[in-house]
């Protein structure tokens, strides 16, 4: 028996060391994700790393996250969340049992019937509807209270047996015979007996709650399920999901996403099962011994007053007491339903300058194609066709105004539903932009800009700084300048026509429109970062593999995010020190079923990340991936389609071809919730949402018009 009990002891102490010294231990960032490494044999691999491979020795999660690591940082929380869970159940089982075993009155049968029905309940299952009717995102506290509910009742049935046998002891029966009350022999003779339990009891009790610990995460219930904590900034802050952060349920629920491979789930579970192990070989020797804890002559003394006091202070004191803890435990189960102990940053879409609903190709200058889709669906269709051609976007105007470019005219259809035409001086290489001043703003392929009034006329023209071909049409960034791209580099000019930069030469041709991030000192393109101010490229870029393509592509998020997609992942980033560095990185598990890269992706303003696969005859595909790690693929019944609008929860307006005719369609998660066909010509070219309505333009001329229903069937 001393052999269990130093063998629990050595092995608690291990878990309690690592739980201490995790920053210094572990060999990793927990959090770290790594997308290459090579095995035993010197050739590269991808995540998910087996057992043995060098660098990564228990392997890695399917992010590349270092098991290991993730283990030692996991000792903490789920430590902390046992350890506070067994002090709670010890305190209710001794309390509950002592006046179980003591008590012959009323008060001792409400104590036998509450151990009867902690008995009766299964711990498990009462403690999974606690988690869920309070909610799994209000983290630690409602776990602690589902968790202590009834796990108690084996404490209480062995203490109650322990202070029956006592209370039928010959000095217990002459105190009485004495006139000595129950509460004075109570407080003078039960502690002390029942104090040698305490610490087996203990130690029994924590494997328990690890034991339940592991259960529910085997069921998907782990700390802060839902959750997301914010790690740095206040305008545009950066935020994690709590299920990234390693603890050891929530690490035994990921680990039962790969059937196929059994290694993370017998990894995980046998640290589990170490643990438990080692606390039941310890309380069980404990209570073996049943040593006396060494508590001082005066401290028994002082423990054993303040408990005479209490059993000869008033009735009504006592229920004062009561009174305050049952106040106590209503306040705290009420501020757990109401208060949530984590926010999750829902930023406000990127700011269009001059306050008009749909700026310029995308929306804003990031790009993030952001708008509220109503829950209804079509109510009203209308379209023109114009007899060319349409490029790119419209703009919806502050006052309602649609304005959108054909190869021949501009076009502005106002509220009334009536079209008007203006000339162009020159045919714009895509659709327009407008001004902070209201102006309409124009590239032409020779990379000249135009700035015009609503009646055609020309307030002013400028020339790229850099002569060449314009790819893009014009962004206008909050500081009023216009940034477009020439084949191979970004051109900036004021907003009062004056020649402000041509930027160093990209890594390649692109058609990309330039993306300027939050705070307005970044332009973002390719996978090229520059400064707004001057046009240089940023001292600090990202520096890819040798012999890898993997398209990398910066972007803004729609929450004002700074985000890449690589391949078929998107990676957070952020400049840490003047040099960008990833926070966190989604990936798609099933993309290895892809031939090609995604056609669009982006970033919601609630956060959900999101991949289009748009290219080629067959069914575009879209694909939601969420910051736990989770993902979900939807068909859009649409070919060649694009995105237009996304909503923050992730719900999509996209449009493309349907049995051979234009049409459109919002997807969302759960499935389609509407998709139509256009009724005009030939294939959408682009599109703006704004004031629950749609407007769609086509490389045939057509222009559409959808009007939504402002509320659900």
């Amino acid at each position: 028996m001393r052999r269990g009990v130093h063998a629990g002891a050595w092995i608690m102490a291990l878990v309690v060391f690592m739980a201490l010294a995790a920053p210094w231990v572990a060999p990793h960032d927990p959090l770290a994700r790594a997308s290459i490494a090579r095995d035993g044999a010197g050739s590269y691999i991808g995540p998910p790393f087996p057992p043995g491979t060098p660098g990564h020795w228990l392997g890695s999660d399917r992010f590349g996250r270092d098991t290991l690591s993730r283990i030692v940082w996991g000792a903490r929380p789920t430590l902390l969340l046992a350890g506070l869970v067994a002090l709670l159940r010890l305190a209710l089982g001794v309390l509950i049992g002592v006046g179980a075993g003591w008590s012959r009155g009323v008060a001792g049968s409400l104590a036998r019937a509450m151990v009867a029905l902690a008995s009766a309940a299964p711990a498990l299952l009462v403690a999974l509807v606690v988690i869920t009717l309070l909610g799994i995102e209000r983290g630690l506290v409602v776990f602690i209270l589902g968790l202590s509910l009834t796990g108690w009742s084996g404490t209480a049935h062995l203490v109650a047996a322990h202070v029956r046998v006592i209370s039928q002891q010959p000095y217990i029966v002459a105190g009485r015979a004495l006139g000595a009350s129950g509460g004075r022999l109570l407080a003078r003779h039960i502690p002390r007996q029942v104090a040698p339990l305490i610490g087996g009891l203990l130690a029994i009790e924590l494997a328990s709650t690890l034991t339940l610990v592991a259960s529910s995460g085997f069921l998907g219930y782990f700390i802060g399920g839902g959750a997301w904590i914010v790690l740095s900034g206040d305008a545009n802050p950066v935020a994690a999901r709590t299920s990234e952060w390693p603890e050891w349920g929530q690490m035994l629920a990921g680990a039962l996403e790969r059937s196929l491979d059994p290694w993370p789930l017998l990894i995980v579970g046998g640290v589990l099962v170490l643990a438990i192990t080692g606390s039941n070989l310890l309380g069980t020797g404990l209570m073996a011994a049943q040593p006396t804890p060494r508590l001082p002559r005066r401290g028994w003394r002082a423990f054993e007053h303040v408990l005479l006091q209490l059993a000869d202070a008033p009735r009504h004191a006592v229920a004062g007491i009561a009174m305050v803890a049952a106040l106590a435990l209503c306040g705290s189960i009420w501020w757990s339903w109401s208060q949530p102990t984590v926010l999750r940053p829902i930023g406000a879409a990127p700011r269009v300058p001059g306050g008009h609903a749909w700026g310029m190709t995308g929306r804003d200058p990031a790009g993030s194609r952001d708008a509220e889709l109503p829950p209804g669906g079509p109510t009203r269709f209308r379209s023109w066709l114009v007899g060319a051609p349409f490029l790119g976007d419209p703009v919806i105007a502050a006052d309602g105004v649609v304005i959108a470019a054909s190869q021949a005219a501009l076009h502005l259809l106002d509220s009334a539903g009536t079209l008007r035409d203006l000339p162009v001086p020159r045919q714009p290489v895509a659709g327009p932009a407008i001004g902070d001043d209201g102006s309409i703003i124009l590239v032409d392929r020779a990379a000249v800009v135009w700035s015009l009034d609503r009646t055609g006329q020309t307030r002013w023209r400028a020339a790229a700084v850099t002569r060449g071909e314009a790819t893009s049409g014009p962004l206008v960034a909050g500081d009023g300048s216009i940034l477009f791209t020439t084949v191979d580099r970004v051109q900036a000019v004021g907003a009062d026509g004056t020649l402000r930069w041509s930027s160093d030469v990209l890594d390649g041709p692109s058609d990309l429109m330039p993306r300027v991030g939050p705070g307005g000192e970044l332009v973002v393109v390719q996978n090229r970062i520059i400064r707004l101010a001057d046009g240089r490229s940023w001292p600090q870029q990202f520096v890819e593999p040798a012999g890898e393509f993997r398209d990398p592509q910066l972007f803004v998020g729609a929450d004002g995010t700074l985000a890449r997609r690589v391949a078929d992942s998107i990676e957070i980033w952020q400049l840490r020190d003047g040099e960008p560095a990833v926070v966190s990185q989604r990936r798609w598990p099933s993309a290895s079923a892809t031939i090609a890269f995604p056609t669009q992706a982006g970033l919601s303003r609630g956060g959900i990340a999101w991949l289009l696969y748009g290219a080629g005859a067959g069914e575009a595909r879209m694909v939601w991936l969420m910051a736990d790690g989770t993902s979900v693929q939807q068909a859009t019944g649409l070919r060649a389609a694009q995105l237009i609008a996304i909503a923050p929860d992730g719900a999509a307006l996209l449009c493309g071809q349907y049995r051979a005719a234009a049409a459109c369609a919002v997807l969302e998660r759960g499935g389609t919730r509407w998709r139509e066909p256009l009724g005009v010509p030939g294939m959408v070219v682009g599109g703006a949402v704004a004031d629950s309505r749609a407007v769609l333009l086509t490389d045939a001329g057509g222009l559409v018009v959808i009007e939504f229903a402002m509320a659900g069937p």
